[in-house]
């Protein structure tokens, strides 16, 4: 017992397409690239502002969406707490 409510779509195995597979290889790239942007612009005297400001500027160059911006009213690009 987990506690966790039982969905169908817990239980059930989604064979990816070449394309798809392809599209979540790309997006897991940029996502380990923007991890990386996160860990180079931290230091001591920078603040958690400045990390996501870095994070979002990365990946909005890259054309692309912070996807924890917005979300449930998130205000940042990045959780960095």
């Amino acid at each position: 017992r987990t506690g966790l409510p039982r969905l169908p779509f817990m239980y059930c195995t989604e064979v990816k397409t070449p394309e798809q597979v392809l599209k979540m290889r790309k997006a897991c790239a940029l996502a380990r690239e923007a991890l990386e942007v996160a860990r180079e612009n931290i230091k001591a005297t920078v603040t958690t502002d400045d990390v996501d400001a870095a994070v979002h500027d990365f990946v909005v160059s890259k054309n692309a969406y912070p996807s924890p911006l917005g979300y449930l009213g998130f205000k940042k690009s990045v959780s960095t707490s």
